[in-house]
């Protein structure tokens, strides 16, 4: 009987977990190891008064991500999950006290954009369906298992960059069918937000509100957590090793193969292929330091990083009628937002911010009647500014003053019961992020034609890697269960089970 090959997975995050799922079932032996006591990475959870947080709050969309996954494992999605379309995707706050919600029904979507854009209705169409095109292309030969594609295949992926205009400037693109400043600024705000800039980058990425907009976003009783609860149950079905509480201490090697994983436990798990759910600059200046190139290391260093953020947790003690699901509150203009990414601030800034509230759809996070708020605030990463807890009280203050103020949330701040504030310092600590990025490395505007960057290092033969930015950097945990995909779909091929 032939001995099944050993696959070793560093790093229990979703991608981590997901790869673990879809490897086992290829017929892999699976290792799963996590340093802290919980899987779930980002995924997890803060609790605090009766009050359950997201660690770090994100969108759930392109559902058939999810079932695609549950059908490669033979389950039915709808025993384990329990998901809802929103009916509205977000709403956006602007500082002079207008709004736009951004429904999922075209006719009401249209009805909100014609506050600010007339004939908004064929205006819409015009944007889906070119966008559908590109996202559809996107996913058939960009985010597919060819990341060393032929000079041909390169030379006709270009071609069809330029047919679909996919390396127009984002701003220009979206200028070519709205004229409204507040419209044209939801429709970059969210990419803006995580630092892809809509003046320099490619308009790829207009496919991310458009596939929003267009197919709408869900929330899950239980939130993100009852997704890790339920792929833990069956990784334990599958019987993948999960090990938590414990972390890789070194790697053994055999010339330009990692032979086995020692943990800070001292125990030794001998393994044929490793796959990385750490962030690649991390995980190459830890363990590979010795092994591969500094030059190489020193320009992963030098790359663009995304931003990191500051989030608050808030247990409020009384339910605001006015608030959604997702929500956004945007101070300035689109450049200034995109600025504010890129210099040091004081005491004095006043950002824009996204804020989330599950407990409106979900009463199982919040005592009956209470809200259970999460505020991010993106700021640069720690190359720039690493003394974040010595000039945030005055910031969070003026947030503060905005949502009681400006949004009318009366008595916001005396309605708090529960505070806890994390910074770029504590990503570094919990996740293990570099600089406190929280989505690591990022495209620029010639990037998108290797926007499959290598899943396999370049350096060391049985070596892979799954974090987010390091095959597609976008929030959200959908593109983190796409990355899982690709990165096994490249080891099932390599090592043909």
């Amino acid at each position: 009987m032939t001995r099944k090959k050993t696959v070793i997975i560093t790093g229990g995050g979703m991608s981590g977990i997901v790869s673990a799922l879809r490897l086992s079932r290829a017929g892999f032996a699976v290792v799963l190891i996590e340093k802290n006591k919980t899987l779930g990475g980002k995924v997890s959870q803060i609790k605090g008064n009766g009050y359950t947080f997201e660690l770090i709050p994100s969108f759930i969309e392109y559902i058939e991500v999810y079932e695609e996954l549950f059908k490669y494992l033979g389950l039915d999605i709808k025993k384990y999950l329990n998901f809802k379309r929103l009916e509205s995707a977000y709403k956006f706050n602007f500082s002079d006290g207008t709004y736009i919600n951004a429904y999922r029904d075209k006719n009401k979507l249209s009805a909100e954009f014609n506050k600010f854009e007339k004939n908004s209705y064929k205006k819409i169409n015009r944007f889906f369906k070119e966008n559908k095109e590109k996202s559809a292309f996107i996913k058939n030969n960009i985010l597919g298992n060819n990341s060393n594609p032929s000079i041909t295949s390169k030379l006709n992926l270009t071609l069809k960059y330029f047919q679909l205009s996919i390396l127009q400037k984002y701003w220009k693109n979206i200028d070519k069918y709205f004229t409204s400043e507040k419209v044209k600024l939801i429709l970059s705000f969210y990419n803006a937000y995580f630092s892809i800039d809509p003046y320099k980058d490619a308009s790829l990425f207009t496919v991310i509100p458009y596939e929003e907009l267009s197919k709408g976003i869900y929330s899950i009783k239980g939130g993100m957590s009852s997704v890790i609860d339920s792929f833990e149950i069956i990784l334990n079905e599958m019987k993948v090793k999960v090990i938590k509480g414990d972390e890789v201490s070194r790697l053994k090697f055999n010339n330009r193969n990692i032979t086995s994983v020692k943990l800070k436990s001292g125990k030794e798990i001998k393994g044929d292929v490793f796959l990385s759910d750490i962030n690649r600059i991390d995980f190459n200046k830890r363990f590979l330091s010795k092994k591969i190139p500094s030059s190489y290391i020193n320009k992963l260093e030098k790359s663009n990083l995304s931003n990191s953020v500051i989030t608050i947790y808030l247990g409020l003690n009384k339910k605001f009628k006015n608030l959604e699901y997702h929500n956004f509150y945007i101070n300035n203009n689109l450049q200034s937002i995109v600025n504010d990414l890129k210099k040091i601030h004081n005491e004095e800034w006043i950002p824009s911010f996204y804020f989330v509230n599950p407990s409106k759809n979900d009463d199982t996070i919040a005592p009956k009647g209470y809200t259970a708020l999460s505020i991010l605030i993106s700021v640069p990463n720690l190359k720039y500014r690493n003394n974040w807890e010595k000039i945030f009280p005055e910031i969070k203050d003026s947030i503060y003053r905005i949502m009681e103020e400006d949004l009318n949330m009366k008595n916001f701040k005396n309605s708090i019961k529960f505070e806890k504030i994390m910074y770029p310092k504590d990503w570094i600590n919990k996740l293990s992020l570099y600089k406190g990025s929280i989505l690591g490395l990022i495209p620029d505007y010639w990037n998108p034609i290797n926007l499959v960057s290598q899943k396999k290092s370049k350096y060391i033969s049985n070596l892979y890697f799954s974090s987010v930015g390091d095959i597609y950097s976008r929030p959200g945990v959908s593109w983190e269960i796409l990355n899982a995909k690709i990165v096994s779909e490249k080891i099932i091929s390599n090592c043909r089970v």
